[in-house]
């Protein structure tokens, strides 16, 4: 089976890894770090608007898609699934509107980290439209607009449950890749 897999907190704890350096940024730049009570990305989460988020991403993003830690058992579980036979694309929103060395950092990240793919597809915003060119048959994201995306397209998908996620009951979510490998085998 071919799997499209997304990259930041689904295989890359980037989310909580930003926690980390938006309490650094809000303390270089004399900001109170305010923690919202309702949010769906790790920006409203600390109600920062898009020009602070602009202003954060061109100092943190490239570092912190080089440093964030792999989710647990990715690695294990994504290498046991290429060899049970099963492709891995990696289809990743990240692209050159965050920074120019995007790419290059994705495929160090990955590389360091083990993860086996067979295709790394990036700056692609349907990810339904992605799945259906590369006859993708699951989903694994945990933006539920992205699987929505892909219902469209009658691909099957998984939520990874994230910090961002809590609101959509839609899909089916996995807690780990563990439980991923458990619902695949």
């Amino acid at each position: 089976m071919r799997i499209g897999v997304d990259m930041d907190n689904v295989i890359s704890d980037t989310g909580k890894y930003l926690i980390d350096k938006i309490k650094d940024y809000d303390k270089f730049k004399n900001r109170k770090t305010i923690k919202m009570n309702s949010y769906k990305t790790v920006y409203e989460m600390f109600g920062y608007d898009l020009d602070e988020k602009a202003r954060f991403d061109d100092i943190y993003m490239p570092v912190t898609h080089m440093e964030a830690p792999a989710i647990k058992g990715a690695s294990e579980v994504l290498n046991k699934l290429v060899s049970d036979g099963h492709e891995i694309y990696i289809i990743s929103y990240r692209g050159t509107f965050q920074y120019s060395t995007y790419l290059e950092v994705a495929k160090q990240w990955l590389k360091n980290n083990s993860i086996p793919y067979k295709k790394l597809i990036t700056e692609r915003f349907d990810k339904g439209k992605v799945c259906l060119e590369n006859k993708i048959e699951l989903l694994i994201d945990d933006e539920p607009v992205h699987l929505k995306q892909a219902s469209d397209e009658k691909i099957n998908g998984y939520l990874f449950n994230s910090l961002f996620n809590g609101y959509c009951d839609e899909y089916e979510r996995v807690n780990s890749w563990e439980e991923i490998y458990d619902r695949i085998k």
